[in-house]
């Protein structure tokens, strides 16, 4: 739960109830589980240690001014959630980061579509997976809303006080605050098979996220799900494409690296990275002169 924002009666009614966050843990199966705990492990192990309070920077300039600048936390991180959202890797590559730089409250609205905007609260709508990783990665406090009270949100943290910044996971990535804006829209994942056991398409599937592209170039299974495209057997070419994430066996990673922003083995299968989304992003800079 919020420990600096009350919300009003009829938000708390849209919470997620902890009855909802237990099912999906014990649905989701143990691999999968283990799958989710090893990203958010080296999540932290890449983004690097906590940091747990502001600072501030003094520096001497050559006229004889001096320069203070003081790196200040959001105090809140919202993140929010499409409908039918249910990628747990591209979710806690937006959370982490945010639990690293120490940032106190952790809010994920889950939106409802927009047909539904009497429908009672639809904690079945939500995935199980996003639920799990919620779980896993120690976020409490989740909303079911739909957009027209989710547009209350920022006034609610306003009046508490709170200094806070929103990601949205609509399409891409976009994190507003006043400092920084990240757009990633290309959410491919493209996947190099030596074999058709290289990789389990169920659980890339259930990794990224059903609105993920997933391309699978080499020699992957004969029979592919629906929305899930066939590459060339070709792996020059599977070099020369521009990619969000690369997949492939650990002996080529290096080759592949270069045409992706972010290339994994299978061994780190569910790492995700925002392009810029560090625990530092969830600083501001404010720097005054004097003299």
């Amino acid at each position: 739960m919020l420990e600096s924002v009350m919300l009003p009666d009829w938000m708390q009614e849209r919470l997620v109830s902890d009855e909802a966050f237990a099912d999906a843990y014990h649905e989701t199966v143990p691999h999968r589980r283990a799958l989710l705990k090893s990203t958010i492990a080296r999540l932290h192990a890449l983004l690097g240690e906590r940091r747990v309070s502001n600072r501030s920077t003094a520096s001497a300039l050559e006229t004889g001014m001096r320069s203070i600048v003081w790196e200040l936390r959001l105090d809140t991180l919202v993140v929010t959630l499409p409908p039918g959202f249910s990628s747990p890797s591209r979710l806690l590559a937006a959370i982490v980061p945010a639990q690293l730089a120490g940032v106190r409250e952790i809010l994920v609205v889950c939106l409802r579509p927009d047909a539904e905007p009497d429908a009672p609260a639809a904690e079945s709508a939500i995935s199980p997976a996003v639920l799990a990783a919620l779980e896993l990665a120690g976020v409490e406090t989740c909303l079911d809303l739909d957009m027209q009270e989710f547009r209350n949100l920022p006034a609610i943290l306003e009046e508490a006080g709170q200094w806070g910044a929103f990601i949205t996971l609509e399409t891409g990535c976009t994190f507003i605050a006043d400092f920084l804006t990240i757009n990633a829209d290309a959410l491919e994942v493209h996947c190099w098979f030596d074999d058709p056991d290289t990789f389990s398409l169920d659980d890339l599937r259930w990794l990224f996220g059903d609105d993920a592209a997933l391309y699978c170039w080499g020699n992957p299974p004969a029979s592919l799900p629906d929305g899930v495209h066939r590459g060339p057997d070709d792996f020059d070419a599977f070099q020369e494409v521009d990619k969000f994430l690369a997949l492939a066996p650990e002996e080529r990673i290096k080759e592949i690296s270069t045409s992706a922003h972010l290339a994994c083995s299978k061994e780190a299968l569910g790492l995700w990275l925002w392009p810029g989304l560090t625990p530092d992003a969830f600083f501001a800079a404010r720097r005054i002169v004097i003299g």
